[in-house]
């Protein structure tokens, strides 16, 4: 019987995390996210951990550096600044698309 080995972290994107491991007998590899990927017509499919820190930042009007503090006090590896201001874009354009949706919906349904 092999045994399972973590191999490396084989991706990183902000917050979410993907972890391989190998099978030593078989060699065949699992990879394990720490987050679950989430989408949308209007922001296409994004992790789910990134979107929720980046939201929580934007409603309680803090930011990156925010995010950092509170991560590193818990030993969390942040996200980047490029990756949060993208992030960041990302939401913005999904909250203008879906309420230009809604609005377009409730001018019709009148």
């Amino acid at each position: 019987m092999g045994t399972i080995s973590l191999i490396v972290e084989s991706y990183r994107n902000g917050l979410a995390f993907v972890f391989s491991t190998s099978c030593s007998e078989c060699q065949m590899q699992i990879a394990f996210p720490t987050s679950s990927r989430v989408g949308g017509q209007a922001c296409g499919t994004r992790w789910e951990c990134n979107l929720t820190a980046v939201w929580g930042q934007m409603t309680t009007g803090g930011g990156h550096s925010s995010l950092t503090d509170s991560l590193s006090v818990l030993g969390v590896p942040t996200m980047g600044k490029k990756a949060f201001v993208a992030t960041e874009k990302i939401l913005g354009h999904c909250w203008k698309e879906i309420m230009e949706q809604s609005m377009l919906k409730a001018d019709s349904d009148e």
